[in-house]
């Protein structure tokens, strides 16, 4: 379901998973610890992009939109994922959850 709600977007997996990918496949490191979320950046033009990407990922995909944090998504077995804005939104970006709420509905 990412791959396709990604196509044609530049995705980036960041955070605690992005490092123990690093360290597992680079240097034969197994992590210590599991991190229990994937925290993806979006490189997006505008929010209407970065919602377009939110958005796919819902029907069919077994992804629920967290109310209380919107850049959150939760999927039934896999936990959960919060996808951040980067890129040329990022000049829009400063405050973004507050206009994310605005603008998500």
């Amino acid at each position: 379901a990412i791959q396709q709600a990604a196509a044609g977007s530049r995705l980036l997996i960041i955070g605690a998973t992005a490092r123990d990918l690093h360290f597992n496949h680079a240097h034969g490191v197994a992590p210590e610890r599991a991190t229990l979320d994937l925290d993806l950046a979006l490189a997006a033009e505008d929010w209407r992009e970065f919602q377009d990407f939110r958005q796919a990922l819902i029907p069919g995909a077994q992804f629920v939109s967290d109310a209380q944090v919107p850049h959150r998504l939760t999927h039934a077995l896999h936990g959960q994922i919060d996808v951040i804005p980067f890129g040329a939104i990022e000049p829009l970006a400063e405050g973004w959850r507050g206009h994310y709420r605005r603008t998500a509905s």
